[in-house]
Parts: C-alpha cells; sequence; structure tokens
C-alpha cells in the first residue's frame, strides 16, 4: 500500500503543480499579478533495511516576490502621481498664455504701448485715440481671461479633491476587506497569494493617488495597515475614512474624518498635486499676475490724473465706488499721508490758482473727510455720492491735477517794475522750489541796460540751496526771452527795473497727488479695478476716447504726458524686483515655461526608473510562457511517471493476488 501511496503523492503534487500553472498563464497579463511557484517536499511513509521511502506533497505555494523590490517600485507611485497632476495643469495655464510668437498678452500690451507713442506724435487724432483705448480694452480682458482661467482651473480642482477622497476611501475599504480575506484564507490552509496580489494592487493604486506607508504584520497572518500621510486608514479590516475639506482661504486641507488637525502642506499623489497647485503653485502663478496688473494699473493710473485731454480742464469728475465712510487705510489701493494739488481757473479772466488738499491717512482720514477739503476751495465742490468721491466746479470755473507750473511766481519780492514770467512743465524727481535771485557788481537798474564792466545774473537754486542754473539779464538780454533752467521750467523778464538781492520762488510739482488717493478713487483714471480679475479700461475712455489724459498743460494740447504714459512699461518698478513690466512679465512666462519643464523631466525620469524596477519586477515575478510551458512538460511526465508506477503496482498485486 506504501507504493500506491507514494504513486498516489506524485499524481497529486503533479495535478496542483499544473493547476498552478494553469493560473499563471492564465494571468500572464494581469497587472499585479506575481508568478506563484510550488515548494515540493518529501513525506517519510516508512523505512526497510535502514533506508527511507516515502512520497512528495506541495508544502507551500510562495508568490516570487522580492519585498525590497516592491518596496521600491511604491514609493515611485507618490512621486509620479504627484507630477503628472501638477504637469498637465501648468502645461494648460502655458497654454491659456499663448504662444510666443501668437496674439498674447505681451504682444497686446505692446501694441497698446506704441498705439500711445504714435499717440504722442499727434496727440489731437482722434483715430490714434480710439486706437490706444481699444488696444488697452484688449489687453485688459486678456488679462481677466486668464485671471479668470485660473479660477475655473481652482474650481476644478477643488471638486477633483473632493471626488478623490471618495475614491480614496472606497480604495481603503477594499484593502481593509481583502486583509480580512487573507487572514480568513491563510487560517483555512490557502496560501492567499492571489488575494495579496489583489490587496497590493489597490495598494499600487491608493499610491499613485496619495503619499502611502505599508507596515506589514507578519504575526497577524501577512496583515498590511497603510498610513497616509501619517493618518492610519487602514490597520487590519478597520479602516477610517480620509476627508478633504477646503477652507475659509480657499486652501486644500486633509484629515482623518472626525478629526480637527488638517494637514495643508501635504506632498505626493494626485491628491497631493491637486493640494500643491490649489495652495502654492496657482497662488503663486495668481500673485505674479496681479502684481503685475496692479503695478500697471497703478503706474498708468498716477500720471493719467495729473493729465488732461484736447478737452483741456474739468468741470466735473466721478470716481469708483469706494466706500466713503470707510478709512483710507482699509482700500484695496494703498493711501498714504499726502498732499493733492488742485489747480482751479477762473474761465472769465484765465485766473489760475492752486490749491493744497491735506491726506491723513494716520490720523483716519476718510474720503468724506477729503472731499469736505475739496469743497472748502472757493469755486469747487466735493462731496461723496454712492461711496464714490465726486467733484465739481463752480459755473465759471475749471480744475485739473497738471503740475503744469502757474505763469507768475508762487511768491515774488521783486519791487521795480520788471515782472517774471513762468511756464513748462516739471520734469524733475518729486517736487521742489526754486529760488530765483538777482545778483551782480553794479547797481540796479532797468534790464539790459546796465553799465560797461557791469553784469546783472539771474540765480537759481533749488531747496536745497544748490546752483541750477544762472542767466545773464543784463547787457544783451532781450526782455521776454524765455531762459530754460533744464528741467522743463521756462522763465522770462519783461522789460522794467530790478534790485539786487531781489528773489521770487517757483514752486515745481513732478508729481500733484504725493498721496496716491486720486488713483485710488478713480477721478481721471484710465484703468479701473484692482487686480487681474477686475482690470478694464474706464467706461468714460471706451465711450470719449478723447478723454485719454495726453497732455500737461491746461492752456493748450501737448503730448507731455502722452509720452510719459508710453514709457511706463520701460521703467523699473520695485514692486516688481526692479523689473520693468515687459520685463516682469517675460520672467512670469518664463518661470512657468520652466516649471512645465522641469515637471516634464522628472516625469521622464521618473518614468525611467518606474520602467526599470518593472523590468526588474518582470524578471522575478513575471509570467514567462516558455517557461511556463516547458515547466508543464515536466510536471506531465511526472504525472504519467506516477501514474505508470500506480498501474505497475496495481498489475504486480494483482499478478501476486492470482498466485495466490
Amino acid at each position: 500500500m506504501a507504493n500506491i501511496s507514494i504513486g498516489l503523492s506524485g499524481l497529486r503534487v503533479a495535478q496542483q503543480a499544473l493547476d498552478l500553472i494553469g493560473t499563471n498563464i492564465s494571468n500572464a497579463g494581469t497587472e499585479g499579478y506575481h508568478r506563484q511557484r510550488p515548494v515540493i517536499a518529501p513525506v517519510e511513509l516508512g523505512s526497510a533495511g535502514g533506508i527511507s521511502y516515502g512520497g512528495a506533497y506541495i508544502a507551500e505555494v510562495t508568490r516570487c516576490y522580492d519585498k525590497l523590490l516592491q518596496t521600491e517600485l511604491m514609493s515611485q507611485q507618490p512621486l509620479m502621481g504627484q507630477v503628472d497632476k501638477e504637469l498637465f495643469a501648468l502645461e494648460n495655464i502655458e497654454s491659456a498664455l499663448g504662444e510666443i510668437d501668437s496674439e498674447n498678452i505681451l504682444t497686446t500690451l505692446g501694441k497698446f504701448f506704441n498705439n500711445l507713442r504714435e499717440l504722442s506724435a499727434q496727440p489731437d487724432s482722434q483715430a490714434l485715440q480710439e486706437q490706444a483705448v481699444w488696444s488697452a480694452d484688449s489687453a485688459a480682458q486678456q488679462i481677466r481671461n486668464l485671471a479668470d482661467f485660473l479660477t475655473r482651473v481652482e474650481q476644478h480642482i477643488r471638486q477633483e479633491a473632493h471626488e478623490l477622497a471618495s475614491r480614496i476611501n472606497n480604495l481603503t475599504e477594499e484593502i481593509a476587506e481583502l486583509n480580512d480575506d487573507i487572514e480568513s484564507a491563510i487560517l483555512r490552509g490557502s496560501s492567499a497569494n492571489i488575494l495579496k496580489d489583489h490587496r497590493d494592487q489597490r495598494i499600487k493604486e491608493l499610491a499613485g493617488l496619495v503619499d502611502v506607508e505599508v507596515e506589514h504584520q507578519e504575526d497577524r497572518l501577512d496583515s498590511a495597515n497603510v498610513l497616509v500621510w501619517g493618518m492610519p486608514l487602514v490597520v487590519g479590516g478597520h479602516v477610517s475614512r480620509l476627508d478633504v475639506s477646503t477652507m475659509s482661504d480657499d486652501r486644500l486641507g486633509v484629515s482623518m474624518e472626525g478629526s480637527t488637525s488638517v494637514q495643508d502642506d501635504v506632498k505626493g499623489g494626485t491628491l497631493g498635486g491637486l493640494v500643491s497647485l490649489q495652495n502654492e503653485l496657482i497662488p503663486d502663478i495668481r500673485h505674479s499676475l496681479d502684481s503685475f496688473t496692479r503695478e500697471l494699473i497703478s503706474q498708468f493710473n498716477k500720471l493719467h490724473v495729473e493729465g488732461l485731454g484736447p478737452k483741456g480742464a474739468f468741470t466735473e469728475l466721478t470716481g469708483s465706488a469706494m466706500g466713503g465712510s470707510s478709512e483710507l487705510s482699509e482700500w484695496p489701493w494703498e493711501v498714504t499721508d499726502g498732499m493733492i494739488q488742485v489747480r482751479l481757473t477762473d474761465t472769465s479772466d484765465g485766473t489760475v490758482t492752486r490749491h493744497a488738499v491735506e491726506v491723513d491717512v494716520t490720523g483716519g482720514d476718510t474720503m468724506s473727510d477729503v472731499a469736505a477739503r475739496f469743497d472748502a476751495i472757493d469755486g469747487l465742490k466735493g462731496w461723496v455720492a454712492d461711496s464714490a468721491l465726486q467733484l465739481a466746479a463752480d459755473p465759471g470755473y475749471e480744475f485739473d491735477f497738471s503740475p503744469s507750473v502757474l505763469s507768475e511766481p508762487t511768491d515774488s519780492g521783486l519791487t521795480g517794475t520788471s515782472s517774471a514770467e513762468i511756464s513748462g512743465v516739471f520734469t524733475g524727481d518729486g517736487n521742489d522750489t526754486f529760488t530765483c535771485t538777482i545778483v551782480g557788481d553794479g547797481p540796479a537798474g532797468t534790464l539790459a541796460e546796465v553799465g560797461a564792466g557791469e553784469k546783472l545774473i539771474l540765480e537759481v537754486r533749488n531747496t536745497a540751496d544748490e546752483l541750477v542754473k544762472t542767466f545773464n539779464i543784463g547787457k544783451g538780454y532781450a526782455p521776454g526771452t524765455e531762459m530754460e533752467l533744464g528741467n522743463g521750467i521756462k522763465i522770462s523778464l519783461d522789460d522794467g527795473t530790478v534790485g539786487l538781492d531781489e528773489t521770487f520762488e517757483v514752486d515745481a510739482w513732478g508729481q500733484t497727488d504725493t498721496s496716491g488717493l486720486l488713483a485710488a478713487a478713480g477721478i481721471n483714471t484710465f484703468f479701473r479695478g484692482h487686480n487681474a480679475s477686475n482690470i478694464a479700461v474706464e467706461d468714460r475712455m471706451i465711450k470719449q476716447p478723447s478723454n485719454l489724459a495726453s497732455g500737461l498743460n491746461a492752456e493748450f494740447a501737448d503730448n507731455a504726458n502722452v509720452a510719459r504714459l508710453s514709457e511706463v512699461a520701460n521703467q523699473r518698478n520695485e514692486n516688481l524686483e526692479d523689473q520693468t513690466l515687459t520685463e516682469f512679465f517675460q520672467t512670469f512666462v518664463t518661470g512657468i515655461g520652466e516649471s512645465v519643464n522641469v515637471r516634464k523631466a522628472r516625469q521622464s525620469s521618473l518614468e525611467n526608473i518606474t520602467n526599470q524596477l518593472m523590468k526588474q519586477r518582470d524578471e522575478i515575478s513575471g509570467v514567462d510562457i516558455n517557461e511556463q510551458v516547458a515547466q508543464l512538460m515536466v510536471f506531465e511526465r511526472m504525472f504519467q511517471a506516477s501514474a505508470k508506477v500506480i498501474g505497475t503496482q496495481s498489475t504486480t498485486l494483482q499478478y501476486l493476488m492470482n498466485i495466490l
């Protein structure tokens, strides 16, 4: 009987091995399947004459599994999941910015500033005014479109993150159920290898979505605990759910359901990529775009408020709704302590006076406070309506904020019959006061009639008492001839007498609003809004392009302001890392391109590493059909041989029984 048992054990081993080979071959293309291998061990059935004899059995069915290799493969999944998601989003944003050689924000803005340069040559051209306004409107629209695109991307990210949480929780539930199934199967004596493959495949899928750490509990029948960003979501058959929340500042956070501890700086996996995009990458892109837009609006408007269109000074101006009762310090635009210089013209006789309006932010000024100070000026009214600053000249008056100098000295100590006349627009930095003094080496007298060997000089010094220019106003000077200071200001003295050491002063304004309130309040501004989402050209410009403030002189149409406006894009700005608007936007676009290229390189590197690891895994765990066919033939022969042994034994026993 022992000999028959030996044959039967061989048949059983061969049959089980053949079944196992069939399983391997049928799963050759199954993702995550590990080749199974029978471990055949001898069975001692007895002994005779000091020789033991017996059959064979399959002691164990093992997976061809390299733990270190699988751990390394698993570690690549979160890295790949994150870089794939970030790359996809950044490539879309890069496409939204437009190709270098196509119509994009930068080229449209370039057209706008080129149109301004053309307008500076013909400041009264209606066609060029319209062209400049329309190109600005097109650029503003493109900026808003990009901001809206970023908003839609963020909305999609938040939606996808919440949907992904459900998928993650479904996977963790499957993993926990498989843990239970594996434990039950092992207790029944099964290897549970296919169940382990299913569980490992689910863990691999999970690792593509989040950063996963796996702890195998060998003492608990190979149960796998799964930690996600340090949070134990699967412990044996127990599951804790992952919760994705959108915080008040639109940042994404993850936590265990029911926990008050929220993580908003997680990395790894598709969800980590979404969190990184929502909390870091896109806010950085939006911040750069908003910074560019704010400086474009701010720098352009600060110059525009000082200028005038071909129609000249204003009779009324209406600002933007900013909140009349709120303190200036709470406005979206920065307003500082300073002074606003408003010029008031009496149209009946052409008399021009300049008035200072104080802005006291640190003292808690509101727009209503500033409006009251405008209203205190004779000939001008100021008030707040619908949360907007309103200014209107009294009948017979006009007003503006032009930096052009007054035609008469600010303060004069001239006692003779000659008087000074001032003209021009100050081109220097900041504001200054120039003191003009009559000096000479002879007695005072009539201009251009000093005696032989005597000199009569006009000496000009600035606020810092630095000598700016000296002019001969004695013999050889033609009364009424303009003398240029070299900073846009011209001075002339008419025929008459002057006295030595007599002085007169000229106030020069490089900036008529040192507080920034006019631009912030939308008074005579070109753009409205304060970021990329709401930038637009003012309606009054769209309806009447001649409102574009091309000049600075109220007495005649000039191109001084439009010339300044056309150079805004080329001026270095400390708020833009000391770059020009053009340079900053180019750096911004290039930065996104570099981010895309870095992630493409990283994606390629991760793919190469993963492919190499997969190749090694296939060599260890994969199913080679040729090898399996060869094994099939071996175990078929084993089956045949075992059957022949049993047949021979049966025939022999039958023969012996017949003899008996």
